[in-house]
């Protein structure tokens, strides 16, 4: 079965990346905490921005040195809506749940990153709902989860559909996204209580599309290691010298 390598995308925003590096350090933590490989991203609602926080966020864990495979478990969108697509539809999700005769590895796909994998979803299908809750379902997670570090599934809505609730007594942990000015404070208090029999796999928010003042309004020093604030406190470190040796100078005289 001929694969392609699937080139994917990154986000090139240093804010972004820094908030990214934020969730990569809390996913490594609950890792080692209690073992999670697999985790969930659902949207409290459409246009969280999902997709792109949970492939960043994959992208981020294999340059890190983690084997990585990010699963695209939306199936009831068709590859032109789809802002990664795959050639091959029979080497993806939907392929391997409607045909037995593909292996999970045959669904799997190659990334331009080293150590990351990608399983798109293939050809739409309108109510996935039945073939998420088989058993060829559960055996694709636990192999997912036997073979890589880290498995990120990345989920429709959980206020739209409830394919992201099937998988979440499978998985080891669930993410919300949300996205600032456009989520609304009923979706993510309809999200918390659809999912509320799974508090204890709830591992947090991740609010999207925070602008950049606000940003800095949440993280303080979040330019305390930046390269103009690193030659500045260079600076200042040299004019305290420089105003040490004068004055000691002076005191000789």
């Amino acid at each position: 079965m001929e694969k392609q390598i699937l080139e994917l995308y990154n986000s090139e925003d240093r804010v972004m990346n820094d908030a990214i590096d934020r969730v990569v350090v809390r996913l490594y933590g609950i890792r080692k905490e209690c073992n999670a490989r697999s985790f969930i991203f659902t949207g409290v609602g459409s246009h969280a921005g999902t997709t792109s926080v949970a492939l960043n966020v994959a992208i981020a864990l294999a340059e890190a040195g983690w084997k990585t495979v990010f699963v695209d478990g939306d199936l009831r969108k068709g590859t032109d809506y789809k802002r990664i697509k795959g050639d091959n539809s029979d080497c993806s999700l939907s392929g391997y749940l409607t045909d037995h005769s593909i292996s999970v590895e045959d669904a799997l796909n190659e990334t331009n990153y080293d150590g990351l994998s990608y399983i798109p979803s293939g050809d739409c299908i309108e109510n996935p709902v039945r073939l998420l809750c088989t058993e060829r379902m559960e055996k694709l997670v636990k192999t997912l989860k036997d073979t890589y570090d880290f498995v990120i599934f990345d989920m429709p809505s959980i206020n739209t559909v409830n394919d992201a609730e099937i998988l979440i007594p499978e998985t080891d942990r669930y993410i919300l996204v949300a996205s600032l000015n456009v989520s609304t404070k009923k979706e993510v208090m309809d999200a918390r209580l659809e999912l509320d029999r799974y508090s204890d796999r709830y591992a947090g928010m991740i609010v999207n599309r925070v602008e950049m003042r606000q940003y800095r309004r949440q993280i303080k020093d979040y330019d305390y290691f930046s390269r103009d604030n690193l030659e500045h406190m260079q600076k200042q470190a040299l004019a305290r010298k420089n105003k040490g040796a004068v004055k000691k100078e002076g005191g000789i005289r």
